[in-house]
């Protein structure tokens, strides 16, 4: 089987001897192949893990740190208002920001997101530190808010 980056491609590749097959067979086998992909995928992008600079390391241990004293409050799925003394900040993980704007602005979880991550237990320190992407850390947040929504 020829994997492109063309999904077409790839599925007319894949289903090549299936096609001659009944139709519910077809689509059976049209199932269990994209359901063999999606975990494939999931799986490589999840257990991809890089070191990130020291920079950031510490940037996201400060932020860690200065969560810890922090109340997180859900509102919505996706919405949680995080208090922090007198200050509140509305936090979605989701689209990447939060009110205060760093999280925006740095790309970096912002203590206020770090708050939100740690009580959902979506990862643990140690796994923040160790990627090199923030793209997978926040499709990993996805995947295990997921996951605790469906248990």
């Amino acid at each position: 089987m020829t994997m492109t980056s063309n999904i077409a491609e790839s599925v007319n590749a894949a289903n090549k001897y299936a096609r001659d097959l009944p139709v519910v067979n077809l689509l059976d086998f049209m199932t269990t192949l994209i359901q063999k992909w999606n975990y494939t995928n999931r799986k490589d992008a999840v257990e991809s893990f890089m070191k990130i600079g020291a920079k950031y390391e510490k940037i996201l241990a400060d932020n860690t740190i200065l969560s810890q004293t922090m109340t997180v409050l859900p509102s919505t799925e996706f919405l949680h208002l995080v208090i922090d003394g007198q200050t509140r900040n509305v936090v979605r993980l989701h689209e990447r920001n939060c009110s205060c704007g760093r999280f925006q602005l740095d790309d970096i979880p912002c203590p206020h997101a770090m708050a939100k991550i740690e009580v959902v237990h979506a990862l643990q320190l140690m796994s923040v530190l160790n990627y090199n992407k923030l793209e997978v850390i926040y499709m990993q947040l996805f995947v295990h808010h997921q996951m605790n929504i469906k248990a």
